[in-house]
């Protein structure tokens, strides 16, 4: 691993790498198109590998274990509500209850959180615009958000009544900068899973408790060593081997059609021949008739 830091470098990924290379190339080929230099020193560089994915997923029985310690860990309803929708860990953090449409039964995602170092330093735009989304959510999610309501409001009047604050200012900072004119939508403007002061998390203790978590669930092996951004790919996984439309998936997910493709490719192969175990279970081959002895010819039957 370290040889490979060091022939790579650190902190960027394969395909960002890409990106800048292209564009570092683009400006250089007009330089020597315009005689300013000989050559492309770009054409001389090489791309670092494209590594697989790293997606790494929960069974079902193991998701079904995993939800079951839910309510022994803090964030135990956040992962859980992660699972269930697909959010990256920065959506999930960033989800605040003006984002929870319980009349029509849906949740926003229009902003993550920003972690540097391990430490929220603000909240700003998600991943890409295809990020910026609606979700639809099912009654028992709606469900298990007015139980965590109701247990927040709990902890927002016993810390009141010790005359301890409760909020996170950086979430009214972003109010303020993004949605200065519809401020007025955002009145209490505090986040649905925060620590329980109020206020965001560092990335360090939601790992650590996702991590306890696992293990408490009893989830060994080689799932054993799953990651919380995991979560998201376990939601997408369980979904393609269910056979939901790969565009409605990546609309969940915030995804290119391509890109969920590219990604779940693992898990598209694995499901090679379940549309002839599906039609084979759903029209029979068999029949109760028992067949012909000598095959019949059309021709000489329509003849007589």
């Amino acid at each position: 691993m370290i040889m490979e830091q060091s022939k790579w470098g650190r902190g960027l990924a394969p395909g960002t790498v890409k990106i800048i290379r292209n564009v570092l190339k683009g400006a250089f080929s007009y330089a020597v198109d315009e005689k300013l230099i000989a050559d492309n020193p770009v054409s001389r560089t090489k791309l670092p590998p494209i590594r697989e994915s790293k997606a790494n997923s929960l069974t079902i029985e193991e998701a079904k274990a995993f939800v079951s310690v839910k309510d022994e860990f803090w964030y135990g309803n956040a992962f859980v509500f992660q699972l269930h929708t697909g959010l990256r860990p920065q959506e999930l953090m960033a989800l605040i209850w003006e984002d929870i449409d319980f009349d029509q039964g849906t949740v926003r995602i229009e902003r993550a959180c920003k972690w540097i170092h391990g430490a929220c330093t603000g909240f700003g735009p998600t991943k890409t615009k295809r990020s910026n989304r609606i979700i639809e959510l099912a009654p028992a999610h709606l469900e298990l958000l007015r139980f965590h309501f109701e247990r927040q409001q709990k902890a927002i009047k016993e810390r009141e009544a010790k005359g301890l604050s409760y909020g996170e200012q950086k979430i009214k900072e972003w109010v303020m900068r993004e949605r200065p004119k519809q401020a007025h939508l955002y009145a209490s403007a505090k986040l649905i899973f925060p620590k329980s002061t109020g206020s965001a998390p560092t990335i360090t203790n939601p790992r650590k408790e996702f991590k306890d978590m696992v293990q408490r669930a009893g989830i060994a092996g080689e799932h054993s060593t799953i990651r919380w951004y995991d979560l998201r790919h376990t939601h997408a996984s369980i979904l393609l081997t269910k056979n939901e439309p790969h565009h409605e998936i990546a609309e969940r997910m915030g995804h290119s059609v391509n890109m969920l493709l590219n990604t779940y490719a693992h898990v598209l192969k694995s499901r090679r021949g379940a549309g002839s175990t599906l039609i084979a279970e759903l029209i029979p081959v068999k029949s109760d008739q028992t067949y012909p002895s000598t095959e019949k010819d059309s021709a000489s039957e329509t003849s007589k």
